[in-house]
């Protein structure tokens, strides 16, 4: 999964040949790498998991849900004031910065009902809210400080306040 993840920066970034090194010196990368470490099921790795979500939550100010099951190619060109709550997240998703995605309600038991699914090739936009037991369908584009609380179909496009294109 991490390797598609990196494919995925590479291509995003234009990053080849020697670019391919520059980006162990990016944040993107280490960013990347502690949430992957996050999404580890085997319980040897506890303490793994726990550092992981310790240094994102303080070097980054990032929180991703445990139990979020997050597909390959994630890329986060600004990663700073993400949170990352949602039940699913699709393959090839970006998200930008200040973006809050998960439940309307406090729901410390991780109640899928309540939490959005994200399809595959979803753009969130810097400033953006999807909150609530919705579906974003596939290559849908949420625009910047966007409140969304209703599903969108696949190609959908949401700018505003839902207001769906």
């Amino acid at each position: 999964m991490l390797l598609k993840d990196i494919k995925a920066y590479c291509h995003y970034f234009g990053l080849n040949g020697f670019g391919l090194i520059r980006l162990l010196f990016l944040r993107y990368f280490y960013v990347i790498v502690l949430i992957r470490l996050q999404s580890i099921s085997n319980p040897l790795f506890i303490p793994v998991k726990f550092l992981s979500k310790v240094l994102l939550s303080m070097l980054f100010n990032i929180e991703v849900a445990g139990a979020c099951k997050i597909g390959a190619g994630l890329i986060l060109p600004h990663p700073q004031n993400i949170i990352i709550g949602a039940g699913s997240l699709g393959k090839n998703c970006i998200i930008m910065a200040n973006v809050t995605i998960g439940a309307s309600l406090p729901d410390p038991a991780f109640t899928l009902s309540l939490r959005p699914a994200i399809g595959a090739n979803v753009l969130v936009g810097t400033g953006a809210c999807v909150i609530g037991g919705i579906t974003l369908g596939d290559n849908v584009k949420v625009g910047a400080l966007t409140l969304v609380t209703k599903s969108v179909p696949d190609n959908g496009v949401v700018v505003g306040k839902n207001e769906i294109k």
